[in-house]
C-alpha cells in the first residue's frame, strides 16, 4: 500500500502536488484558527474582565471541543482502517480463487 502511494506521489505533475499542497494548507489553516483563535477570542475579545469562573467555563469548552475533534479524528482512522482492512481481504480472496482456477485447470 505504501509503495502504491508513494509511486502515485511520485507520477503528480507540478499542478497537481501544488494543488494537493494548498488543499492541505486549508485544512490546517481552519484548524488552526479554530484551536488557536478560540482560547484568543473568549479570553481577551468576549470577555472583558473575565473572572475565575468564566476562564474556567472557556478553558473547559476548549476542552470538550478538542476532546470531539480527537474523537472524530479517531473514528476517521478506524473508518480508513476497516476500509484498507476489507480491500486486503478481497485482494487476498481474490488471489486464493485465481489459485484453485489455475490448479483445478
Amino acid at each position: 500500500e505504501y509503495e502504491n502511494r508513494a509511486n502515485v506521489l511520485a507520477r503528480e505533475t507540478l499542478a497537481q502536488k501544488s494543488c494537493r499542497c494548498i488543499s492541505i494548507a486549508i485544512r490546517a489553516t481552519g484548524m488552526l484558527c479554530l484551536l488557536v483563535g478560540y482560547p484568543l477570542a473568549a479570553i481577551y475579545g468576549i470577555l472583558d474582565e473575565p473572572t475565575q469562573t468564566e476562564v474556567g467555563l472557556a478553558v473547559g469548552v476548549f476542552l470538550v471541543i478538542i476532546l470531539v475533534l480527537q474523537g472524530l479524528g479517531t473514528y476517521r482512522s478506524f473508518l480508513s482502517f476497516k476500509q484498507v482492512k476489507q480491500e486486503v481481504f478481497k485482494q487476498r480472496h481474490m488471489r486464493r480463487k485465481n489459485r484453485t482456477k489455475t490448479t483445478t485447470v
